[in-house]
């Protein structure tokens, strides 16, 4: 997956510090941050922008990325994430993309890496 490829460049931008490292910066653990660069699934927005400020990154326009891949997985439109009361950024994932994220985790049950559901879904009429 881009997704995971970009992550995983970013980290190497950074100076390819240790999952331990990131983890320390991240607040969450080397597994998960090394799950997230993987590409089997995409990471909650939480563990994106925790990774990417890990890293030195750019937050919002992760954020944005990770909201149209998202959108992309669920076979919506991206569409800007409504600003939480009070101006404070996104009130809630991309709509869909919870629904897109969990079940095609694990391929929708087959036991298949989400992409490969997912790509399977996108070629069919």
């Amino acid at each position: 997956m881009a997704f995971a490829v970009a992550l995983r460049r970013l980290r190497e931008e950074a100076g390819s510090p240790t999952y331990r490292a990131l983890s320390e910066r991240a607040h969450y653990s080397p597994t998960v941050l090394s799950q997230a660069a993987s590409g089997r699934v995409l990471p909650s927005l939480e563990v994106t922008l925790a990774f990417v400020r890990a890293c030195g990154g750019d937050e919002e326009a992760w954020a944005g990325r990770w909201h149209r891949v998202g959108a992309e997985i669920s076979g919506r439109t991206a569409e800007p994430p409504e600003p939480a009361p009070g101006g404070e950024g996104p009130s809630s994932p991309a709509p869909g993309a919870a629904e897109a994220v969990s079940p095609a985790e694990d391929g929708g049950g087959r036991g298949e890496p989400w992409w490969r559901a997912w790509r399977c879904a996108r070629s069919r009429p």
